[in-house]
């Protein structure tokens, strides 16, 4: 890790949020996003516009704060939406280990779906394609939600699920908005996205992360979020505390960020970045654990994020591979499968006990 901090470009976004439907972009926007992108593949983000922050911050530190036996209830068990304990996930992809498989993932996270149906036309291209029927199956997976549960504190439930929904909601819109910009940086037109961002046709997924305060060192080259790049077309990311670092493209050496306090991190996805035939890539990001126990880094720390992810249908590229094709392999590849009962249980002991996990699962 270099002892540098890079500051990511600003985007300032108080004219987009002004924009009726069919006016024209500003060229301020897309301008400074094509050449935040062309730097660095991220940007920082002002006057966003996204309200719901501050509600689902403090409501989803509520909930992960809920004891464990709670947070199982809404378990994912091998689907993409619902709760994933600590130690459940493994994303560094980028960074193999000499031996064996990349230690877990020092966080915990609760990840949601499209809160609707496959609109008439995608129904229809299903029937048509059946090797899409798993992959629409998988993109609409139906979230498990805890306040549907009956499980624990339902006031603390409740306001977790609504202001979770609520920030999907304003982070799709602006994601929409966003693409459009994206694509007339790239030269395409504006509209390039649209149909597989559309509000009955996309398949984002929201997240809310939260890596707890580690009580035990973690083990070597373990971290709290590993090396990877996104796959979808681009992801909107908001955390009030440090932590996230990139690959600045060209070099190997992994730098600390800063943005602005209260802006939003955007990056680009491998989808659009295939799109660009290589003037842009996904940035390769992690989030590395606390040097020491006793360090500053070393605090809870929870993230907000939109994966903007479009419709199951739409082509990554020329060669007829779809994005539910590509997210169902990402999705498999960073092995993200949720523990058996047994290990459920001991997870739950340690809890009690107070410890951390030191043994990669």
């Amino acid at each position: 890790m270099s002892s540098k901090t890079f500051e990511l470009p600003v985007v300032d976004l108080a004219s987009l949020q002004k924009l009726m439907d069919r006016d024209p972009l500003p060229a301020s926007v897309v301008d400074a996003i094509g050449q935040a992108f062309d730097r660095c593949g991220f940007a920082a983000v002002i006057n966003h516009g996204l309200k719901s922050i501050p509600r689902c911050e403090t409501a989803s530190t509520a909930w992960f704060r809920s004891p464990l036996t709670e947070k199982m209830s809404v378990a994912a068990n091998g689907e993409p939406f619902g709760y994933f304990p600590m130690f459940s996930e493994s994303l560094n992809s980028l960074e193999p280990p000499p031996e064996g498989l990349p230690a877990p993932d020092l966080r915990e996270a609760f990840s949601m779906g499209p809160q609707h149906d496959p609109t008439a036309r995608l129904q229809q291209v299903l029937q048509e394609k059946t090797n899409l029927r798993e992959v629409a199956d998988f993109c609409f997976s139906k979230t498990p939600w805890p306040d549907q549960m009956q499980k624990g504190d339902c006031r603390v439930a409740g306001e977790f699920c609504d202001s979770l929904k609520c920030f999907y909601e304003e982070a799709s819109c602006l994601g929409q908005n966003l693409l459009r910009c994206v694509a007339k940086a790239m030269g395409l037109d504006e509209r390039h996205f649209d149909q597989g961002s559309a509000a009955q046709e996309h398949t984002n997924s929201g997240r809310a992360i939260w890596y707890p305060k580690l009580t035990e060192a973690p083990l070597p080259n373990q971290a709290r979020c590993g090396a990877h790049a996104d796959s979808g077309a681009l992801t909107l990311l908001y955390c009030g505390a440090p932590g996230l670092e990139i690959q600045l493209p060209g070099s190997s050496e992994w730098v600390p960020v800063e943005s602005p306090p209260g802006s939003l991190v955007i990056n680009i996805g491998e989808l659009a970045a295939r799109a660009t035939k290589g003037r842009w890539r996904s940035t390769p990001h992690r989030v590395p654990a606390p040097s020491s126990l006793d360090s500053a880094e070393n605090v809870d720390r929870l993230v907000l994020v939109l994966f903007v992810i479009l419709a199951p249908d739409f082509p990554v590229d020329e060669s007829g591979l779809t994005q539910g094709e590509y997210t169902i392999s990402r999705f498999k590849r960073w092995g993200r499968v949720v523990k058996s009962e047994g290990e459920t249980e001991n997870e739950i002991a340690r809890e009690q006990n107070g410890v951390n996990g030191k043994t990669a699962k």
